[in-house]
């Protein structure tokens, strides 16, 4: 495997989904840093901390910051790496006295010591990891209504997010709470007497209006903690598959997009989606291989795109 290729992939998954952090900026500037090294005929590239900090920073602001006290932890970069590529690892030289600056560079991962047979057996059971994959920001596609908003990532601080804040949300969300009491007024206000039908249409149109509150504007007001959240089903196509609501921050803003997780279980080989964790699970959005949605269940890392299996004891497992 040639190192140029697995950091050129590297830099298009990470240019097309982008990561949240400061150790994302770092490895990023790492990897397109060492290929432009590459294309100058420098076969191996070390840049100091200083080199980084002006590489992720605006000069203004890379020039008040301390660049030892500004770099990730080492095992930060490492494990956003690994989310990215396992043929790839960090080497980090750290400075010995004046004069010897510490040293980040990318170099192919060392695979000439002995082994385990696989990465399934040098598990231990309990703890099988799986590695999720995100879809590219274009590939599903929205609700036709919303593609002018959606289709692509969204900058929330756009005219299309603040259109889309305005009327799909605010607007949609005020006409949702209005109708149910304006009913309630024409009842307690209203020249005939209130009677069973009445009470009756009433609590019909209360319980409408919580399940369109329920399913169709909590989960965006959830994304904004969550980051994660599945997607409401009338923000995506007829046609299209359960997909995810994500939303990040790049240094210009923070962005929603429309992605799928999925990964591949470790015990079946099915393929593994993103689901509500209710009731097993206290986590908010598990994977669940589509085989056996309530056995092979593993936790969700949107960072590490990683997670460890969390279902019920195998049985191979049980005594």
């Amino acid at each position: 495997m040639d190192l140029a290729d697995e950091l050129a992939r590297i830099k298009e998954n990470m240019t097309n989904a982008p990561f949240d952090g400061k150790a994302a900026d770092v490895i990023l500037f790492l990897v397109c840093e060492t290929l432009n090294a590459f294309e100058r005929g420098i076969t191996s590239a070390g840049f100091e901390r200083s080199q980084i900090v002006y590489g992720c920073l605006p000069a203004g602001e890379a020039a008040q910051v301390d660049p030892k006290t500004w770099m990730p932890k080492e095992a930060q970069l490492r494990r956003v790496l690994a989310s990215q590529s396992n043929l790839v690892e960090l080497d980090y030289k750290q400075g010995r006295g004046r004069g010897i600056l510490s040293n980040y560079r990318l170099k192919l991962a060392d695979r000439t010591s002995e082994e385990p047979c696989s990465e399934e057996e040098s598990l231990p059971q309990t703890g099988r990891t799986i590695r999720y994959v995100r879809t590219s920001a274009n590939e599903i596609k929205p609700f036709f209504l919303l593609r002018p908003f959606l289709k692509k990532e969204m900058k929330n601080r756009s005219v299309r997010g603040v259109i889309f804040l305005l009327f799909f949300v605010l607007f949609g969300a005020l006409i949702t709470a209005v109708v149910p009491f304006l009913l309630l007024l024409s009842l307690v206000f209203g020249p005939s007497a209130v009677d069973l039908k009445s009470i009756l249409s009433l609590v019909f149109v209360f319980m409408l209006f919580w399940l369109v509150w329920r399913l169709v504007y909590e989960p965006l007001i959830r994304l904004i903690d969550s980051r994660v959240v599945q997607a409401p089903a009338w923000i995506t196509g007829i046609l299209e598959d359960p997909c995810e609501l994500e939303m990040y921050r790049q240094s210009d803003g923070q962005w929603t997009r429309l992605v799928r997780f999925t990964g591949e279980c470790t015990l079946c080989g099915g393929r593994v989606e993103l689901k509500s964790g209710k009731p097993e699970h206290a986590y908010p959005l598990v994977g669940r291989c589509i085989n056996s949605p309530h056995s092979h269940v593993y936790s969700f890392d949107r960072m590490l795109m990683s997670g460890s299996y969390i279902g019920p004891p195998l049985p191979m497992e049980q005594p």
